[in-house]
């Protein structure tokens, strides 16, 4: 015999004729048919056959109709990803639910959009293309991903706003967001890592930010760290330094302290964070560790950061490295 819904129901009116209790119902059933039921369904029947309701029908769903104009919601999330589920349903008239399964169908998908640091002109782009082209030529040649030591800063907010996701087709590039006010209570995070982990960290005095000496200074505190923790690296290979083109970066104090070190500069294309594993991986999975937290002072912060890199296993650190060449 077919075990379906109706039978079941059947069963349960029957049993609640003979004045028998939903868990007693429910264990007879099991005891005959399996797992085909729950308690809490049993449950709920015998409290609508209280009700004098004897229908074994499911009731009409209550709440607003789930008619949904396809085309009207479609110009709806595309006209602006950002709105909720309940915004576009107050302005639909239909229920939120209604509306994730209709996303759902439509093979919306909730994303974040990436900052935009500058829209590249003809040239950047090309510029960008011939850096790409050449580092991936000369991984395949000879593979450099461990010798890489890489990092940058971040402004760290006492107050983390949360980003607000979209709906988007799959492929579909979401919008840039606008960069928080940077106005508000913060800290500066400077990092360096490498395929292994974290190299070293800190936190400058609040309110400072950094200049061409400051990370002169912080290049001979990685250095003795790289010593330290990975002599093989600087003593009997070469440390290859992956940073941004920030002004600190490129100065020529900062290229002849690189110069006394025996490190050789990777080139990497101006605002391009997208193909700089600190911003497009670590910072991104720290910026996703921050959302929502509040910190009433320095130390806060930097206990709850030190936390996040503790607890990322090595594995982390080192798929941030090897995505760089397909990125």
């Amino acid at each position: 015999m077919e075990i379906n819904q109706d039978y079941l129901r059947h069963i349960m009116v029957w049993e609640f004729h003979k004045n028998k209790t939903a868990a007693e119902t429910h264990r007879k059933i099991v005891e005959i048919h399996g797992n085909v039921i729950s308690e809490r369904t049993c449950r709920l029947w015998f409290n609508r056959f209280k009700s004098k309701d004897f229908s074994i029908q499911d009731r009409e769903g209550r709440g607003r109709k789930v008619e949904i104009d396809v085309e009207s919601l479609k110009d709806l999330v595309e006209s602006d990803p950002r709105q909720t589920l309940r915004e576009m349903a107050t302005i639909l008239d239909i229920s939120h639910g209604a509306v994730r399964q209709q996303l759902n169908k439509m093979g919306k998908v909730l994303r974040e959009g990436i900052w935009i640091p500058k829209d590249l002109r003809p040239f950047q782009l090309k510029n960008r293309m011939t850096i790409a082209s050449s580092l991936i030529t000369r991984q395949e040649i000879t593979p450099f991903l461990r010798d890489i030591v890489t990092g940058d800063e971040k402004w760290v907010m006492y107050v983390n706003v949360k980003k607000r996701k979209q709906y988007l087709s799959r492929g579909q590039t979401p919008l840039g967001n606008a960069k928080t006010d940077l106005n508000t209570v913060k800290i500066m995070l400077c990092v360096w890592w490498t395929i292994n982990g974290i190299v070293h960290w800190e936190l400058l005095p609040p309110n400072s930010t950094v200049d061409s000496n400051v990370y002169c200074q912080q290049l001979d505190i990685v250095n003795y760290a790289l010593l330290k923790k990975y002599p093989a690296l600087v003593n009997r290979r070469r440390v290859l330094l992956l940073h941004d083109n920030a002004r600190p970066h490129v100065s020529k104090v900062t290229q002849n302290k690189i110069k006394d070190l025996g490190w050789e500069v990777l080139p990497h294309p101006p605002y391009s964070p997208d193909i700089a594993p600190t911003d497009y991986h670590l910072f991104r999975s720290l910026q996703h560790y921050l959302t929502n937290k509040r910190y009433a002072n320095e130390d806060d912060v930097k206990y709850d950061i030190q936390i996040f890199f503790d607890q990322k296993p090595r594995e982390f650190y080192r798929r941030g490295i090897e995505s760089l060449p397909s990125r």
